[in-house]
């Protein structure tokens, strides 16, 4: 481990989508008037971002058409994430499907990092309010 450098070192790592379909389904128009405005119609894409964010900033950036599944998320490991994972690196990732591969496990093991058990989904809070009586 070079010398100024901490050994816990965490790479956290993400993904999000967008639908090209997505369209505002209400809208404010004057009174008797509808509102008119753009839709897609019949060629919806879906553009997936997936990164590795770390405290110095984001890094191993992917945008690609579709969803993330365990084909491409295995690509986005080998080919984008390895190369800039170092020895001694944590990878976090959530509890999604296609993030439980062995080959996922077996490629971050290979740049010398480690990847972090899958973290659990957030406990529910409960939202119901509870009267509390005077004893």
């Amino acid at each position: 481990m070079p010398a100024g450098r901490s050994s816990l070192v965490l790479c956290s790592l993400d993904e999000t989508g967008s639908n090209t379909a997505m369209a505002r389904r209400y809208g404010r128009a004057p009174h008797g008037r509808r509102v008119d405005g753009p839709v897609p119609h019949g060629h919806c894409k879906t553009v997936t971002l997936t990164a590795a964010i770390r405290l110095g900033g984001a890094g191993g950036r992917l945008a690609f058409d579709g969803v993330t599944d365990a084909a491409t998320f295995g690509s986005y490991v080998e080919m984008v994430l390895v190369p800039t994972l170092r020895r001694g690196d944590i990878v976090v990732m959530d509890n999604l499907g296609a993030h439980k591969g062995g080959e996922v496990e077996r490629l971050i093991r290979s740049a010398g990092a480690e990847r972090c058990a899958t973290c659990r989904p957030p406990a529910r809070i409960s939202t119901r309010s509870r009267r509390c009586s005077a004893s």
